[in-house]
């Protein structure tokens, strides 16, 4: 499915990186409105740029992604995968990038509208109003933005069972896992105390896919009188 957001986003003239800019911004692959699961990270990668699309499937730092989201029992194929700064410069971050590619991320959370989001790396945390004290990997949090909340039931579900930390008032909104940056994922990938780390953000993406299932319900003599009708 296509979105006119995406193809005026491919030529984005925003701020100076397009200047000289040989290949069109990465665009986000999707399948339809309304997904319910989104990842967010730091920055777009070379591979990314070179290929058209962000955590494009040559990437490896898509593969390590999509591990994670099996391993929560999530197919990746029903994720939104988008990035914060979507067109590479000499550095790899600017304020500048930064605010010019919120307008595309914010049109993006907007139409989807999802209940849960994965973000890697401290810049996706800052940029979904993630309190700095609540960016230990793992961690389940609730996006402290103003113009992304809505009713999100998952939210009360997990508070229920007090594993929700950070913004504790009444405003529903994404339920937040965050996890290191990908870059610094494959980096030290083979350290013990990361892989201890990639499994506290498998679980707490876990815990946050299964209170988006429904409620089971009880089965009585009467519903199956019900069923029966």
């Amino acid at each position: 499915m296509n979105l006119p957001m995406y193809n005026e986003s491919k030529h984005c003239t925003a701020c100076s990186r397009c200047v000289g800019r040989k290949n069109d911004v990465p665009i986000v692959v999707h399948h339809g409105i309304g997904a319910r699961y989104m990842v967010i990270t730091d920055c777009v990668s070379e591979e990314d740029t070179d290929r058209g699309v962000i955590l494009c499937s040559t990437d490896i730092r898509s593969s390590l992604v999509d591990k994670i989201l099996q391993k929560a029992g999530l197919s990746p194929q029903r994720v939104v995968k988008t990035s914060v700064v979507r067109c590479r410069g000499e550095r790899e971050t600017s304020q500048e990038a930064e605010s010019a590619c919120a307008l595309w991320i914010g049109m993006e959370l907007q139409i989807h509208r999802p209940l849960v989001i994965l973000c890697f790396g401290n810049m996706a945390a800052k940029y979904l109003s993630i309190s700095s004290m609540h960016t230990k990997p793992g961690i389940i949090s609730t996006t402290g933005r103003a113009d992304i909340l809505y009713e999100n039931p998952c939210v009360r579900r997990l508070r229920s069972k007090r594993k929700v930390y950070g913004d504790q008032n009444n405003s529903l909104g994404a339920l937040v896992v965050v996890a290191p940056s990908l870059d610094t994922i494959v980096a030290e990938m083979k350290r013990e105390e990361m892989q201890g780390k990639i499994k506290d953000v498998v679980s707490s993406l876990k815990a946050c896919v299964e209170a988006t299932l429904p409620e089971p319900q009880l089965w009585t003599r009467s519903s199956a009188k019900e069923g029966k009708k």
